[in-house]
């Protein structure tokens, strides 16, 4: 590779703008230019006539459903991979953007994707059932242009000089503080984003049953963070059989089967009451 992709962190800076001593970094912004790519293409598939939910009710449940990733994300990050005791002054910090040592501005930053997915399930959920809509219904409908906004958020990672993999020897290697590593944010941007964005996008509108879209996204993100995480730099959750598993393997791992078990139930329950592609109450 040329010397200028293999130093090409060492020209990135975190912070897209300042105004002042207000800083807005990349990894925010890259959070909101992926929030506005899903919503422009879920306004353009409405309007393909490739559902029948109103853009009002479908922008009530994604605004939901994104809060939900915030909150899930940051409450993620501390309970799934966090360091040390948690307690509740640890959990009002992750949502303060100062410093609580120093009072700096450091805004948001360190998110769980796991504990955002969560996040956004449940918040979803609660607003669908509030505008008395199918939550599987919208979630197949959404969950399709996910990865395509997660892409953003990967990039964020990368702009924002954070998360760089491994030491390698590969040709793909940038240098980082002196050490050559995988640029781990840009493989998992193709593998989770771009790659499981073209395989839901060839098949979203084949008649399924509902929450068969989102098991499929369950499943192949699982997959692709399994992969992604060999090149991660991560410390080792556990050893068995001699294979080192890390925490994200480990939860990757637990994703998959849930989809699965999902995917089985939401099929027998369709093939039991014959509602193959009709509307539910869940």
């Amino acid at each position: 590779m040329p010397d200028w992709y293999v130093r090409l962190p060492s020209f990135l800076d975190p912070i897209a703008f300042s105004v002042g001593s207000f800083h807005v970094r990349w990894y925010a912004l890259m959070y909101f230019v992926g929030f506005w790519v899903v919503w422009f293409l879920l306004v353009w598939r409405v309007r393909q006539q490739e559902t029948d939910v109103d853009l009002d009710t479908m922008w009530n449940v994604v605004i939901a459903a994104f809060l939900g990733v915030i909150v899930g994300g940051r409450l993620g990050s501390i309970f799934l991979y966090g360091q040390g005791e948690i307690s509740l002054s640890r959990i009002l910090q992750a949502f303060s953007p100062r410093d609580p040592l120093t009072g700096q501005w450091i805004g948001w930053y360190g998110m769980s994707f796991f504990g955002a997915l969560v996040g956004a399930v449940i918040l979803g959920w609660v607003v669908a059932r509030w505008k008395r809509v199918s939550f599987l219904k919208i979630a197949d409908f959404v969950i399709v242009a996910v990865p395509l906004g997660y892409v953003f958020g990967r990039i964020g990672n990368f702009l924002n000089g954070e998360l760089f993999g491994r030491e390698t020897t590969s040709v793909f290697g940038m240098m980082v503080n002196g050490v050559i590593r995988h640029p781990s944010q840009l493989y998992e941007a193709v593998l989770e984003g771009v790659v499981l964005f073209v395989v839901l996008w060839s098949i979203r509108n084949r008649v399924f049953f509902s929450g068969a879209m989102l098991s499929f996204f369950g499943m192949g993100y699982a997959m692709a963070r399994f992969v992604a995480e060999y090149f991660r730099n991560e410390l080792s959750y556990c050893s068995f059989l001699g294979w080192e598993i890390t925490q994200g393997q480990l939860y990757a791992s637990i994703l998959f089967v849930t989809s699965i078990i999902f995917y089985w139930w939401r099929k027998r329950k369709c093939d039991k009451i014959n509602t193959c592609g009709k509307d539910e109450n869940l």
